[in-house]
């Protein structure tokens, strides 16, 4: 419990408190709340290449030659979780990386993805920070599937053919195996 007189103390200092004033400062703190980036709301992280990420979405656009708003959301979603799931296949290269090798994340220019992989650790709350990778890469996984057969059953429409609704399928998977 904190005391009245720390309580105002705080309350005084905090009305004295702007926030960060110059363009980078209020970049850096935008990311204050950022820890691992497999869920984030920027899709590309700062360590990542835009115009990497933009050369994969022209090509992925090109591909699935979308028509229409509703289809260019959906390769839209699916741009979005399939370059996540690249992070991931990084992260665990890093998780790897740093079992075998005792001195790991001790360099000064570690890569972007070990940088993650430390992220992630720092955000783990349980001991085992595979299985919590592996958890995001289903769900990512999953994103990137629907995305995909609901735009190919819209462009098979389009097309002229016969389409199905989309099935909903109850799978329970028994984890204790």
């Amino acid at each position: 419990m904190v005391s009245s007189s720390k309580l105002t103390a705080n309350r005084r200092n905090a009305r004295l408190s702007t926030g960060p004033r110059t363009a980078a400062g209020k970049a850096l703190s935008s990311r204050n709340a950022f820890r691992h980036g497999l869920l984030a709301v920027q899709v590309i992280l700062p360590d990542e290449n835009a115009a990497e990420f933009d050369e994969f979405r022209d090509r992925v656009t090109a591909d699935r030659s979308p028509v229409g708003e509703i289809e260019a959301i959906l390769v839209e979603r699916i741009v979005f979780a399939s370059w996540r799931l690249r992070r991931v296949a990084r992260i665990e290269a890093a998780a790897a990386r740093a079992q075998m090798d005792p001195g790991f994340g001790v360099a000064e220019n570690e890569r972007f993805e070990d940088r993650v992989y430390w992220a992630m650790v720092r955000d783990s709350n349980s001991g085992n920070l595979l299985e919590r990778v592996r958890r995001y890469e289903v769900t990512l996984e999953r994103s990137f599937l629907s995305a995909l057969h609901e735009l190919e059953r819209l462009q098979a429409g389009r097309a002229g053919e016969p389409t199905s609704i989309p099935a909903v399928i109850d799978v329970h998977v028994n984890s204790a195996e």
